[in-house]
């Protein structure tokens, strides 16, 4: 069991429900994974995340975050960083609760690593990873995830089994 408190942007949940993982990956990890208001917004023209999403807020495996992020310190954060909503929704909410980002925004991790800290910062990747060191999750499951992920046309890095089976191992 992976325990980080996370909140996850809609780029990391939509590579997580495209590699049909969001579920088994979830609930691997303690406390709930938190979203934020945004979040709903970015996935509303995407029908299959939309379901998706209000089914994971359903079943308890994702929760909303109550930070409260007041709209000019929003819109300030976006226009600095050049960031839409969510993510700098998302990293502010970090800061404000100490949370942790979980993200597959190369700009929002990179923004959120010099406002939060680079050990604040991680993606699906990473996450996936570290469910392998812990044993969680074998490292054939967790590279077929990320293979769909990135067949999806999810935008990830490219790397080959072998570093899942490495992560396993340390």
């Amino acid at each position: 069991m992976l325990l980080r408190d996370l909140i996850i942007d809609a780029c990391a949940l939509v590579n997580l429900i495209l590699g049909e993982t969001a579920e088994e990956c979830l609930r691997l990890i303690d406390p709930k994974v938190q979203v934020t208001p945004a979040i709903d917004k970015e996935c509303h023209g995407r029908t299959q995340t939309a379901e998706a999403l209000r089914a994971l807020l359903a079943s308890d495996l994702l929760e909303t975050c109550n930070a409260e992020i007041s709209s000019d310190a929003l819109v300030e954060f976006m226009t600095v960083h050049r960031l839409g909503a969510g993510e700098s929704e998302a990293i502010l909410a970090c800061a404000q609760i100490e949370r942790h980002l979980w993200s597959d925004d190369r700009r929002a991790r990179r923004v959120a690593a010099e406002t939060l800290g680079d050990d604040r910062v991680t993606g699906t990747i990473g996450i996936l990873l570290r469910l392998c060191g812990l044993g969680d999750v074998t490292p054939e499951a967790a590279y077929s995830a990320y293979c769909a992920m990135r067949a999806a046309g999810g935008f990830l890095p490219v790397i080959e089994l072998e570093a899942f089976q490495g992560a396993e191992e340390g």
